[in-house]
């Protein structure tokens, strides 16, 4: 009998989390730190996302990533190895909380820069109360093999690491100086036989058409 109560208690509560889940098709960034928008959010999955410099984002998207710029050589400011966002929405807890220091997270080491990845999962929810803006959660599986022992990584606020370019798509804005730079490293990935001169020579048109303003 006891077990039995405790079987029903536990259904409620997770019947009550998954009521508060809010699914939506798409978001902004605008609508994330409006707070006439916010305020009536709750949290719930996310399908596509307008981010902060204009890039959208959208599930089942490819991207790459970027530079690492943490001082370790890893994407200490963003990248998380794992999928930490399997107990959110309807789970059992909620969102994982940034990564510190002395938190024992482990960070998407520097060897995966270019590294291309599908993003596989979005989610957003509050930055702590109901009052505060709503962040985006970024969960992506790398299209060649896993992230060492984990299938997946996580950035726990898209924006964030779209500023720090440690994240490249398709729609992001790029200029002249990056798109060079890029340039060079696509020609030594194709000597390398890393990418096909079909994939490089895309890159490449789309690349040129930036740096001469096109």
């Amino acid at each position: 009998m006891k077990n039995m109560k405790k079987l029903i208690f536990a259904f409620l509560a997770l019947a009550s989390i998954m009521s508060n889940a809010q699914d939506l098709e798409s978001l902004t960034y605008e609508q994330a730190n409006n707070y006439d928008d916010f305020i009536n959010l709750k949290k719930g999955k996310l399908n596509s996302y307008t981010a902060i410099d204009g890039t959208i984002l959208n599930i089942g998207d490819t991207i790459v990533l970027g530079e690492p710029s943490g001082g370790e050589g890893s994407y200490y400011s963003s990248f998380v190895l794992g999928d930490q966002m399997s107990k959110s929405t309807g789970g059992l807890g909620g969102f994982i909380n940034d990564s510190k220091e002395d938190d024992g997270a482990v960070y998407l080491p520097k060897k995966y820069k270019h590294q291309k990845a599908t993003i596989v999962k979005m989610k957003y929810e509050h930055d702590g109360s109901k009052k505060k803006p709503i962040v985006v959660r970024v969960s992506i599986d790398p299209v060649h093999g896993s992230f060492g022992m984990n299938k997946r990584a996580t950035t726990h606020n898209i924006d964030e690491t779209m500023e720090l370019s440690e994240l490249i798509h398709r729609s992001t804005p790029i200029d002249r100086e990056y798109a060079i730079k890029l340039l060079k490293e696509s020609k030594e990935e194709l000597d390398l036989g890393i990418l096909t001169e079909e994939e490089f020579g895309k890159r490449k048109e789309y690349l040129l058409d930036i740096i001469r303003g096109e």
